[in-house]
């Protein structure tokens, strides 16, 4: 990880829109100076710290910059899908982080990022894994079996009318009360 955490983010919101501006602008115009060994995975990594930043501009940087790199996978496959595999789980917690935590609003940014996350291009065919891991990781108290299976089966479906549905479902059962979503929270977060 790149040592930075969400309070980081939350500091020096201006800073971090920038960055992941800039970032997913080198992307699409110059990509040769993101996809280095020395830059992605750092890139990624900071990206990941602030998936859960509760600035709105920060945060719409963030997840676009994921987003951009998760739909670059099929055309630089031997850069991106490691990069992405080795930190996929992390990522996936995150994301599934930010349905219970970040605004409504920004719900749809989550699904823009997981949808391309889930192609088999991007993940190397570990999405369905991953996302079986972050459901299992939910407390049985806070998530039922239904609510677990119904998000594991659209997540994986590739559809993504179905993710954004399950998405707006899944942060519905995760603002039930405080204590859902901090055991969500908790639950996710243990190891990042």
């Amino acid at each position: 990880m790149c040592g930075l955490r969400v309070e980081d983010f939350d500091s020096m919101p201006d800073v971090a829109d920038d960055l992941f501006l800039l970032a997913a602008k080198c992307l699409s115009h110059a990509p040769h100076l993101v996809l280095t060994p020395q830059n992605l995975p750092a890139l990624v990594d900071c990206a990941m710290a602030g998936v859960l930043v509760q600035h709105k501009e920060a945060c719409t940087s963030v997840l676009e910059f994921l987003e951009q790199i998760c739909k670059a996978c099929a055309k630089h496959p031997q850069v991106l899908p490691p990069v992405l595999q080795a930190r996929g789980q992390m990522l996936l917690n995150l994301l599934v982080a930010g349905i219970a935590s970040l605004p409504y609003a920004r719900l749809d940014d989550v699904c823009d990022v997981l949808h391309p996350l889930m192609q088999p291009a991007c993940s190397m065919g570990m999405g369905p894994t991953w996302v079986q891991a972050s459901m299992a990781a939910l407390p049985a108290a806070a998530v039922s079996d239904n609510e677990r299976l119904g998000f594991y089966n659209s997540a994986v479906s590739g559809d993504r009318k179905l993710m954004q549905r399950a998405i707006d479902d899944l942060s519905d059962v995760c603002r039930r009360s405080g204590n859902v979503r901090k055991s969500i929270m908790a639950a996710l977060l243990q190891y990042y």
